[in-house]
């Protein structure tokens, strides 16, 4: 690749950068404002409501390709506030952890959705739609551009 694309390279990423900074910080104020929750807990409580089952605690992580401790921590503040049930079965191995939204989690859930309806809800749906596809696309080619 020569210097010029380098530099390019070099600038593009930068400015990835900081709209991703920009990004989790609209992100975090919304989830904070609408719902009282972080972006990882609205996550996993989308995580759960999407599945339509219970999952395990490791399952959950490869979701989100993160370790099992960082979610057993956020799962445990959701715990807490009754937004997800946990349990274990029986006589298996106890180090197995399931996790289910509850019904007071749904509703919490509902209330970010609609903020966040509230902030973006003034674009045609097909325009929104149009242009999530193209952030798809965009970030799938950064992952590809990105040595592993």
């Amino acid at each position: 690749m020569s210097t010029v694309l380098h530099r390019r390279l070099l600038l593009d990423l930068a400015r990835l950068v900081d709209l991703g900074h920009r990004a989790r910080q609209l992100l975090t104020d919304c989830t904070k404002r609408y719902a009282a929750l972080t972006p990882e807990q609205v996550i996993v409580l989308v995580t759960l409501d999407d599945a339509k089952r219970r999952l395990t605690i490791s399952e959950l992580s490869d979701v989100r390709s993160r370790a099992n401790h960082t979610t057993t921590s956020v799962v445990a503040r959701l715990h807490r506030e009754g937004l997800v049930r946990r349990s274990r079965e029986g006589n298996h191995d106890r180090r197995v952890v399931w996790v289910s939204i509850t019904d007071e989690g749904r509703q919490r859930l509902k209330q970010c959705e609609q903020g966040f309806s509230a902030l973006w809800g003034h674009h045609p749906q097909s325009e929104y739609a149009n242009r999530m596809d193209s952030l798809r696309r965009a970030l799938e080619a950064v992952e590809e551009l990105l040595p592993s």
